[in-house]
């Protein structure tokens, strides 16, 4: 079982190790983000330039290769976004892992970011308090039963030609938002851990619903710093109407949600089958 703690503004964090040039082991804490994904599943890695050079992480183009890439290279933009894919060794459990290198970011806000294309067959818990719990350990029956299959498929979200862009490989979630003639609309969202925020929209969802984001906002996220806009909706969230902040987001981001709008309730992830199963409940008060 891999133990870690929500810190810093509802991210919860897991300690690791990393590789560095010269063989050891550098110790530190990963943010757990579920809110990237790039080739598939298997990305599962994003490390800041800083913390690269920093730490000395042995990047290398291959799994098994022992020929490392130097450090300084990282000042050289082409290998911001790899066009081949970089490989760094991590140690989750005492157990060595060769993690794809999805991004290097250029900015600072993450060292390290592990995603979910570590966790396959594992269940996360999260706590969303400060200094909340983080669990991570075998799902008890990777195999669900027949009838949890037909489960399955009957909560499985509808795909919906305005929606049909969020991204299935990342835990999602259902809620209702309200547009600007108080119609209510199903809408998909994934969850995104690295995100304290309440929920995010691309543009083309913010003008079809047309929602009203008066305000400006600015944050950074994988590609960089945006300077957008923010602005009270209404959700259907959890049996009841909630009025929460909304941000839009790059156009090519699917809808999100972050860790603000989960504040007070424990996340299980079931990250089995490619397609991580979200559930969420009132965290259970300690028991005297």
């Amino acid at each position: 079982m891999i133990k870690g703690i929500v810190k810093d503004y509802l991210r919860p964090t897991v300690p690791i190790g990393i590789k560095n040039n010269d063989g050891n082991w550098e110790n530190l804490d990963a943010l757990l983000g579920t809110g990237f994904e790039a080739d598939g599943f298997e990305a599962n890695l994003m490390l800041s330039r800083t913390a690269a050079i920093q730490l000395g992480v042995a990047l290398k183009h291959y799994p098994e290769s022992s020929d490392y890439i130097s450090p300084e290279l990282l000042a050289d933009n082409s290998i911001i976004t790899p066009r081949l894919p970089l490989w760094a060794d991590l140690l989750l459990e005492e157990n060595p892992k060769a993690a794809k290198v999805y991004q290097i970011l250029k900015h600072d806000r993450f060292s390290v970011v592990i995603g979910p294309g570590l966790l396959s067959n594992r269940r996360v818990i999260i706590d969303v308090v400060e200094n909340g719990l983080v669990e991570i350990d075998w799902i008890p029956d990777p195999n669900p039963s027949p009838l949890d299959q037909i489960r399955g498929l009957i909560h499985k979200p509808e795909p919906q030609p305005c929606y049909s862009e969020y991204r299935w490989m990342l835990p999602w979630t259902t809620l209702k938002i309200r547009d600007s003639r108080s119609n209510w609309h199903p809408l998909t969202v994934n969850v995104d851990t690295g995100d304290n925020r309440e929920l995010s929209l691309p543009p083309r969802l913010v003008k079809e619903f047309g929602l009203c984001l008066p305000d400006k906002d600015s944050f950074t996220d994988p590609d960089g710093p945006l300077e957008t806009n923010r602005g009270e909706v209404e959700i259907f969230w959890q049996g009841r109407p909630r009025k929460v902040q909304c941000t839009q987001s790059r156009e090519k981001n699917p809808p999100l949600v972050g860790m603000k709008l989960f504040l007070g309730n424990r996340i299980i992830i079931d990250n089995y089958n490619r397609q991580p199963v979200v559930k969420t409940a009132r965290i259970p008060r300690p028991t005297f």
